[in-house]
């Protein structure tokens, strides 16, 4: 019997959004050595969370979970200050308002009976894989298991429509059913990545008869919270498992073929523009031989490129080893 070929919940979603991306990612085993601002933000912000969930659960109470968030971000901002890296200082500063507002407005209205668990990982065997993946926290309100999934972003009007048709949502979901047994409601929270006028060290204008001046951004906290709510049966779910199975089939397909197309997508987060391998990518794609010291600048290469990455207490540099990639080739 062939051995389990390792997979995970990104590495899927990657497959289906781009084979390529999936090759220099998941096979040759290539990580950037630096990631974007708003993909360090998110990090950040889920280990922020994080640890307030952990509070949550050991104490059996959500009366500690702003406490316990907020002084393990006071921690790292210690240990910026350290180190005089006033850049994180002032990054990790704006990740705790957000995280501070987040659960001012939002999170605390949540009223679960109790914390199952926070940074679970869990792996399901399926067709000759081992899809392995993280629960990043799972409640439980009377029978219902509930969990709260958060997503930084610039806007928080998007198109929600997107949602049930998320691959990699599905694939959450149905991890949870095959390991917990039970179907789950999902808490989309959307996030916007900067807290309104008045909150925090954000400045509100104010005219001088003491009323909010006009230019100031909007304070509304529908624009920069939103919670989407989804849930699937248990029929729902083994349904999906058809959808899982071809994606796997496609794997196999280009595992012994060698064929890893790119797909050119031109807008939105997960865009050509975005994307860490662009550079090889390009270059691939005109026909250039990428050399080994150009690609050692560009990445790290992993022994598991399906473990989770710890979370990076420095900001990226905007693009900066990229730019001398681009000039070297």
């Amino acid at each position: 019997m062939r051995e389990l070929q390792p997979a995970s919940q990104s590495s899927l979603a990657t497959l289906r959004r781009c084979a390529r991306k999936y090759l220099y990612e998941y096979v040759n085993g290539f990580k950037p050595k630096t990631t974007s601002e708003a993909m360090w933000f998110g990090t950040q912000f889920h280990d922020i969370a994080a640890h307030g969930y952990r509070a949550w659960k050991a104490a059996g109470t959500k009366d500690v979970w702003l406490e316990a968030a907020l002084t393990y971000a006071d921690n790292l901002i210690d240990q910026a200050a350290d180190q005089d890296d006033f850049e994180v200082i002032a990054q990790l500063g704006k990740v705790k308002e957000v995280v501070e507002y987040f659960w001012l407005q939002l999170g605390s209205k949540d009223d679960f009976d109790e914390i199952v668990s926070v940074e679970e990982p869990v792996a399901v065997d399926f067709y000759g894989y081992k899809i392995r993946g993280t629960l990043d926290v799972v409640a439980r309100k009377g029978a219902m298991l509930i969990i709260p999934d958060h997503k930084t972003m610039e806007s928080v009007h998007v198109g929600y429509e997107f949602f049930p048709l998320d691959f990699q949502g599905w694939l959450y979901r149905w991890h949870i059913y095959k390991t917990k047994g039970a179907s789950a409601m999902f808490l989309h929270n959307m996030i916007r990545r900067e807290v309104p006028p008045g909150f925090g060290s954000r400045e509100l204008r104010i005219k001088k008869d003491g009323t909010p001046a006009k230019n100031n951004a909007s304070t509304d906290p529908a624009d920069y919270l939103h919670r989407e709510k989804l849930w699937c049966s248990g029929q729902e779910l083994r349904a999906f498992e058809s959808e899982l199975e071809n994606t796997l089939r496609i794997l196999e397909f280009r595992r012994s073929t060698g064929v890893w197309d790119r797909s050119d997508l031109k807008w939105g987060a997960q865009s050509c523009g975005t994307c860490a391998y662009r550079t090889v990518c390009k270059a691939e794609l005109a026909g250039h031989t990428i050399s080994d010291s150009i690609l050692t600048s560009l990445y790290d290469r992993v022994e598991d490129p399906f473990e989770k990455k710890p979370v990076a207490l420095k900001p990226p540099e905007r693009n900066a080893l990229e730019r001398n990639a681009v000039e070297d080739i």
